[in-house]
């Protein structure tokens, strides 16, 4: 399939499949108990718990594993035909269910059964006012084979051949209409206008609270990177359970990098202590002493944070805003440039850890994880100090050895490589081996204390935040190439294949015709 919306960059595509897969792995599991409970009641009855059963009295129990696991493969197979004969006075559950085979890489086990339901699906002319149904049905069709005409779309055009504007509510018919428009031949003119149409309306949902601020209007210093940021979170969790996380985390990201930008390459030493104390204040009153574009940064943060704050209260009865000192290490590191400091390699550790934003993105993301908390669970964080900056630490030094050579050579922060460098007056080779020993010995920490965690009988959110983050920042930091322009700061060339679709990050934005989920 063409493009790059597949189900973990599209949160309500990624749940609609998951949980078909779910439920359909939840019938199977029933209906084979149903025949295990009815092979149970038909055999004999024991006459008493106390007679003494010979061994010709009783059947010896069918492995459910067989050779192999074949018995129970076959059996599995069986209930998964049993729902393609049971859904079939259901059509779009038919279609759903086939079209789920089709994802998980299964069907081929099923392929006599499937021309039957497409035959029946092929038959069946009659003109459906459901979106998702009707481009279900033809996507389908065209992936099988089966003539299917672009025709059937013409009933959700209004009386100016345009695509109704009331569509743009249906995100399951938009999203499986933007399926559809990638199976076009040439001259099916309606195809394309269905791809601008869907293209449109389901970019418009993703970056709507995005626009909205209009940061990047004003901030143009600033990288532009909102579909970057959705993706990092899809790395550390693409459980659909967990989609307001991502949303929420995408936008945290957001705001973390305007507010990096900031203090790295845009305020002054002045305004960088003000915006500090203007966030470890967490005061409005304060916002008139800022100057014109930190106010709507300070403005736009205060807001989307104190909007987190209050759901979690209500819905937990927790408080937490944790900001102040993500700006005061960052305050730090511009001072060192500004004084043109060299800070040991511990100096630069105890402030790079916090930083790297870590703490900040790890606890919000506790927070933000659809489960059921206790009131405990704000001490429980307490336990778990070394689990955030360790994985904070891994996180820097990642970032560190891929890319400080160019930010060195652009004028930022000494990383760590350099600081040991000018600390142990080695080559950078040694310097680099040095920070790799780091990495590792931070990795064998982290798995220590996970496991040592777990063993306590803690079963606590945080520790796959931990070590998902980690990974994730190793994969993200491992594929980006940086480069320096001459008036922009970080410049991103590279292509991320994702589901064998590509998204463009060009220069600092965006530039991807993906639609994804919406974060309003």
């Amino acid at each position: 399939m063409s493009g790059i919306i597949l189900n973990n960059i599209i949160d309500k595509k990624h749940e609609r499949l998951v949980f078909t897969t779910v439920g359909y792995t939840a019938i199977l599991d029933a209906l084979a108990n149903r025949k295990r409970a009815t092979a149970r009641l038909s055999a004999p009855k024991k006459a008493s718990w106390r007679c003494q059963l010979s061994p010709q009295a009783v059947e010896a129990p069918r492995s459910t594993q067989g050779k192999h696991g074949s018995d129970n493969i076959e059996e599995i197979k069986e209930d998964v035909k049993q729902l393609m004969v049971d859904a079939c006075h259901e059509p779009v559950a038919q279609m759903e269910l086939l079209d789920t085979l089709q994802r998980i890489g299964i069907s081929y086990h099923f392929e006599k059964e499937i021309k039957v339901v497409m035959d029946s699906i092929f038959e069946d002319s009659k003109e459906c006012e459901d979106l998702h149904a009707a481009s279900l049905r033809f996507r389908l069709l065209r992936q099988h084979g089966y003539p299917a005409s672009p025709e059937v779309f013409k009933v959700f055009k209004d009386e100016r051949g345009k695509f109704k504007n009331t569509l743009a509510e249906d995100v399951k018919g938009l999203l499986s209409l933007y399926e559809a428009s990638h199976l076009g031949f040439d001259g099916e003119n309606i195809l394309e206008e269905a791809m601008t149409f869907t293209t449109y309306h389901l970019k418009e949902m993703f970056s709507r609270w995005w626009r909205g601020l209009e940061l990047a209007e004003n901030l143009k210093f600033s990288r532009d990177r909102l579909m970057e940021n959705y993706v990092w979170t899809i790395g550390i969790n693409f459980n659909p359970l967990f989609s307001v996380c991502r949303k929420g985390l995408t936008k945290l990201h957001r705001f973390i990098t305007i507010i990096d930008d900031v203090y790295d390459v845009y305020g002054t030493i002045d305004e960088l202590e003000l915006c500090t104390e203007a966030v470890e204040r967490w005061d409005i009153g304060y916002i008139d002493k800022l100057p014109q574009y930190m106010r709507m940064c300070f403005l736009a943060l205060y807001n989307t944070i104190n909007q987190f704050a209050y759901e979690f209260m209500r819905d937990k009865g927790l408080n937490i805003i944790s900001w102040g000192d993500l700006c005061k290490a960052y305050l730090v590191e511009a001072r060192w440039l500004y004084n043109g400091f060299a800070p040991t390699v511990e100096e630069y550790l105890d402030n790079a850890w916090v930083s790297k934003s870590g703490p900040v993105i790890l606890i919000h993301a506790y927070f933000l994880v659809q489960h059921d908390m206790k009131e405990h669970a704000a001490v429980d964080l307490h336990h778990f100090p070394n689990l955030i900056k360790i994985s904070s630490w891994i996180l820097r030094l990642h970032d560190d050895v891929a890319t400080s050579k160019d930010e060195t050579q652009r004028g930022d922060v000494p990383k760590c490589i350099q600081c040991y460098k000018r600390e142990k007056g080695v080559w950078e080779e040694a310097a680099r081996q040095y920070v790799d020993g780091l990495v590792r010995n931070a990795w064998k920490e982290l798995h220590k204390e996970c496991t040592e965690a777990t063993a306590n009988g803690t079963s606590h959110p945080l520790l796959h935040w931990c070590r998902e983050s980690c990974k994730n920042g190793t994969v993200h930091v491992s594929t980006w190439r940086w480069s320096w322009f001459s008036g922009k700061r970080l410049s991103c060339r590279a292509y991320t294949e994702i589901d064998g679709g590509k998204c463009l990050i060009r220069d600092g934005w965006s530039s991807s015709s993906s639609p994804a989920v919406s974060l309003s």
